[in-house]
């Protein structure tokens, strides 16, 4: 049954409504009409069952039978301050977390930073990211889209996490730990925070600067890989560890 997000305030209506690019796809993409039913997430953890009351040329109007009660967020909560990388792999990267059931996305910059946009076009990706996270909830069935941050600095992501989380960087050099064995040792943690570096990784010293925030320099093996790759080589590994991915 196809998904579509709703407003929550819409969901108190006696017939909630779908507008903009959402009401156009079931409109004329999917052909949806009077009868057929859908169902709705409003972003806070809630889903309804729906049925569609009318088609209009510039919304959608449905009528809500019931509330739904799916198990779909992992019980784990992950946080990945992710260095810009280029191109469309930010895209990418914000497609296949939310996917794995990514709590929050901080994207910042750091030594190796190869993008570097002005405020305007910041504020424009930090908007396509979001609608692109939107879209990847609906086809993996989460409830709760991610939490996707204004873009910072290296420096200003240090000082983020709660005392409580599991602080990583992920890191080539790292002369001893290995991720599956650190995440092992912490096998009671809820909250992980995770530094993935841009192309180029990161240098000797911002690893220092993480070291000095109680960051655990870790690797994911003996292979290198690429940013986009290794956020979602470390989301992979720890929900299977700790979350929901068995």
């Amino acid at each position: 049954m196809r998904r579509f997000y709703i407003e929550n305030t819409e969901v108190a209506s006696p017939y909630p409504t779908i507008r903009g690019i959402q009401a156009r796809h079931i409109r004329t993409v999917l052909h949806l009409k009077a009868g057929d039913s859908i169902i709705l997430f409003d972003g806070t953890g809630s889903q309804y069952r729906a049925t569609i009351r009318e088609t209009l040329q510039d919304c959608v109007r449905v009528q809500i039978e019931e509330k739904l009660h799916p198990i779909t967020e992992s019980p784990l909560k992950v946080t990945i301050g992710q260095g810009i990388i280029k191109y469309k792999k930010m895209d990418w990267v914000i497609q296949k977390a939310t996917e794995l059931g990514i709590t929050a996305i901080i994207p910042f910059i750091s030594s190796r930073t190869i993008p570097m946009w002005k405020e305007d076009k910041r504020a424009k990706k930090i908007e396509r990211w979001r609608s692109i996270a939107l879209e990847s909830l609906k086809q993996c069935g989460r409830a709760v889209p991610p939490h996707i941050e204004n873009i910072i600095h290296f420096d200003q992501i240090l000082k983020r996490p709660e005392a409580s989380c599991l602080k990583i960087i992920l890191w080539e050099n790292a002369a001893r730990d290995r991720l599956p064995d650190v995440l092992k040792s912490h096998s009671d943690t809820k909250k992980i925070f995770a530094l993935i570096g841009p192309e180029g990784g990161f240098t000797e010293e911002e690893v220092r600067k993480a070291s000095m925030h109680k960051f655990i320099p870790v690797k994911m093996g003996d292979r290198l890989l690429r940013a986009e790759t290794a956020a979602m080589a470390f989301m992979s590994i720890v929900q299977y560890q700790l979350g929901d991915l068995r």
